[in-house]
């Protein structure tokens, strides 16, 4: 992996990387025919008829949507399923490269491993298992992130689900516009009402997070999040930035209950 000073000193390019972490191990699932990140759900047709796709399709065109035509997907060995699938990305608007990891212990550890193949462009990170409308949020945060000067862009959406997410407080601006306070982790307690689902950070976080991996930082006594480098980086000074959806929505499909929701009622998956 390139060190932190490499990372600050590539050259700087114009494109935003997408990047997709996809190397667990979707332990709250269970057994799957499948890779969760392919997964069928349905969408209509054009002659409304219900038409199995993957879970992570809405996500590569949405990134495709707002100009991000280069995608990586970070995949732990075994995973080839997933490449099969989703192929080259012509089908979702994008070039689709994959990254085999052949263990990794957390999401920041696998993006992580992808930043070599990022240096000096913007990140735009979005997972595969996470399903978010409306359509055009992609382009809302790009163009938000290309307006102001922070390492990091936070697309928000609203929640009750506290326990499964990380909550952001923010100081509100116009136009759902703001700026990261503090980040709560997976906390039921937590009175918060919005989540982050969707990022895009400048090349500044990618050093901060390739020093993060390098010291070996980690929460106590629990897995550590992405959340938590993103909450390092405000207390070393770095700005993040939050748009917020008042109109969006967000289903997170790693569990049995959610994932049944999105597949659709009354309705079999098909392989």
């Amino acid at each position: 992996m390139k060190d932190a000073k490499e990372l600050r000193s590539a050259p700087a390019e114009s494109s935003v990387i997408g990047l997709i972490p996809a190397a667990g191990r979707a332990g709250r699932l269970g057994s799957l025919p499948c890779s969760k990140e392919i997964f069928p759900i349905f969408e209509p047709d054009a002659d409304g008829r219900p038409r199995p796709t993957p879970v992570c399709a809405g996500l590569l065109r949405g990134m495709a949507s707002a100009g991000i035509g280069r995608v990586l997907v970070v995949l732990r060995d075994g995973k080839w399923d997933v490449a099969s699938r989703l192929g080259e990305g012509s089908e979702w608007g994008v070039d689709l490269g994959y990254l085999s990891v052949s263990s990794s212990t957390c999401v920041p550890e696998t993006l992580g491993r992808a930043l070599p193949w990022t240096l000096g462009a913007d990140v735009a990170l979005g997972f595969p298992d996470i399903l978010l409308t409306p359509s055009d949020i992609w382009q809302r945060l790009s163009a938000f992130h290309r307006r102001h000067g922070g390492a990091v862009s936070l697309g928000l959406f609203p929640t009750d689900q506290v326990a499964k997410a990380d909550m952001v407080d923010f100081e509100p601006g116009p136009n759902g516009e703001g700026r990261a306070t503090e980040i709560v982790i997976k906390d039921p307690s937590c009175q918060l009402r919005w989540t982050w689902s969707i990022a895009i950070w400048r090349p500044t976080f990618s050093a901060f997070l390739a020093d993060w991996l390098g010291q070996g930082a980690r929460p106590a006594a629990s897995e550590p999040y992405i959340g938590d480098v993103f909450r390092a980086a405000m207390a070393q000074g770095l700005e993040i930035r939050t748009l917020a959806m008042e109109d969006g929505s967000f289903l997170d499909v790693g569990t049995p209950e959610d994932l049944a929701r999105a597949v659709g009622a009354g309705l079999k998956p098909t392989f």
